[in-house]
């Protein structure tokens, strides 16, 4: 793996533990799905990859990929809650085919500084969800319904 997700958390050299350098495939991948709506359902499948795009609450952040190891999440878990948007968010169901520049949330935040991951905003997104399976790519992330 390049250095791109590094890079996009603010950190010269991706660490996964403390010390310690490794690539993405270092990291056990379980299976990664993502959920989408009926109108970006059909921009997905046309295009067979999930293309990054920036959070909100984090303009530091590089924009990502957004992905869950949970194959039926509760909307609350993933935060797709509709509170703000009108459309079912888990309508549709997309299954990850290549995991490899995909890593956890919870590991690459870690190393993030402060400002590029600010922890209110963070512990806002984290509240009542389940980071503990959420993944992320900074690259596109090719995908089939499933």
């Amino acid at each position: 793996m390049s250095n791109d997700l590094g890079m996009a958390l603010g950190v010269q050299h991706l660490e996964i533990a403390a010390g310690h350098s490794a690539p993405a495939s270092a990291i056990p991948t379980p299976t990664l799905y993502h959920f989408t709506c009926d109108h970006c359902a059909p921009s997905i499948i046309g295009c067979g990859a999930l293309l990054p795009n920036r959070h909100p609450d984090f303009p530091h952040l590089a924009p990502l990929v957004w992905l869950t190891s949970d194959p039926e999440p509760e909307r609350d878990a993933v935060g797709l809650t509709s509170t703000y948007i009108a459309c079912d968010r888990l309508a549709h169901r997309f299954r990850v085919l290549d995991t490899s520049a995909c890593l956890p949330w919870l590991s690459a935040i870690a190393i993030a500084p402060t400002y590029v991951v600010p922890v209110d905003p963070l512990d806002i997104l984290h509240r009542y969800r389940k980071p503990d399976t959420w993944w992320i790519s900074t690259l596109a992330v090719p995908v089939v319904l499933g």
